[in-house]
């Protein structure tokens, strides 16, 4: 009866597709055995419609990665790589990025922008983007 937002430590890679044993650092390999991202999409995400939206971090990149792909019931769940911990590497001072989600009073759109609290300005146009909940 609700809407359902997962998070995650280790679920999306930077391409947009699930971790994979072939990707850099995977759960099942770097994490004792746990499920991989495809292997939690495949078993539990794409299977129940009121599931909506997966957050993770876990792989190192500047900017927000969205990808929406349809569960097994017809619903669109939004998949959400944040993960700024390389965008400080080198710099004297840290970004301090936040990814802060609007939700509309309706429920039916959710606004994303990516904030630096350190610097006062937002990331790049690539992480600031509004979606659709189906």
């Amino acid at each position: 009866d609700h809407k359902v937002i997962i998070t995650t430590h280790t679920y999306l890679f930077r391409d947009g597709t699930t971790f994979d044993r072939d990707d850099a650092y995977p759960a099942s390999k770097s994490q004792g055995g746990v499920n991989d991202g495809d292997q939690m999409w495949d078993k539990f995400v794409s299977k129940y419609e009121n599931i909506f939206l997966v957050m993770s971090g876990h792989d190192p990149w500047d900017h927000i990665v969205c990808t929406r792909t349809e569960g097994e019931n017809g619903n669109v769940v939004t998949q959400l790589l944040i993960d700024a911990q390389n965008m400080d590497s080198g710099l004297k001072d840290c970004t301090g990025m936040v990814a802060m989600l609007y939700f509309s009073e309706d429920g039916k759109t959710v606004t994303v922008r990516y904030y630096s609290v350190t610097r006062n300005q937002y990331g790049s146009d690539k992480s600031q983007f509004t979606f659709t909940v189906e």
